[in-house]
């Protein structure tokens, strides 16, 4: 990885794409979860920090987490298994 110029520290949670109300449910699509992993993508270079937080409680389960994580894991291709 090239040397950042603005340090940037991207803290990225899953359960950004649920909410709780009377259950939990994915409330943006996976086009939106694509359109932002390509965005990171191509931003790589000014990022030093990256962490993703799968917070399974907050997603409806792992099942809803991992799905989520999948489609980040195969724009960025982290090589995370899942």
């Amino acid at each position: 990885m090239a040397d950042s110029k603005n340090g940037w520290i991207i803290n990225f949670d899953i359960d950004f794409f649920y909410s709780e109300h009377k259950g939990i449910y994915k409330i943006y699509s996976d086009e939106l979860v694509k359109k932002i992993a390509t965005i990171l993508v191509k931003n790589m270079d000014k990022i030093d920090v990256f962490t993703i937080a799968l917070s399974p409680e907050c997603c409806g389960g792992w099942e809803n987490a991992f799905e989520t994580m999948k489609i980040f894991n195969d724009i960025m291709e982290l090589d995370m298994q899942l």
